[in-house]
């Protein structure tokens, strides 16, 4: 069998008796492949929207202009922290600002701003967009 073990392949020798491998008494194995799992700025469950990489949101009283609260310590796929950087960016690429329904503002490092046509379901739309991070 192959181990991994700082990003190469060690291979370990077999007792074809035993079948038990035999480790060179100085391996030390760690993972070095990280989980990548995808996640949502917020989420839809048991019917209601609830935080995901957003913490926390509040929305103007016209429904047009929505203030995002990221989390922090999230690294994303690519080992970059997660930040409005990368979020707007989410964002941009997606159907809903493709479409011209909302303009994104990052405010800062943890922050953004959506403002939208009234009518629109920003919350329904949020939910879709996906973002890939390190787990």
């Amino acid at each position: 069998p192959n181990l991994i073990t700082n990003g190469q392949v060690l291979k370990i020798p077999v007792n074809f008796l035993t079948t038990t491998p035999t480790l060179p008494q100085s391996s030390t194995l760690t993972s070095t492949n990280p989980v990548i799992i995808t996640r949502n700025l917020i989420k839809f469950e048991s019917g209601s929207y609830i935080p995901d990489l957003a913490e926390s949101w509040i929305v103007n009283d016209s429904g047009t202009v929505w203030t995002f609260q990221l989390s922090r310590n999230v690294i994303v796929a690519d080992g970059q922290p997660f930040t409005s950087i990368i979020a707007a960016d989410a964002l941009s690429n997606s159907q809903f600002v493709k479409e011209g329904n909302a303009t994104i503002e990052k405010l800062d490092d943890f922050t953004i701003r959506i403002s939208t046509l009234a009518g629109q379901n920003v919350l329904e739309s949020l939910s879709k967009i996906q973002i890939d991070i390190l787990q």
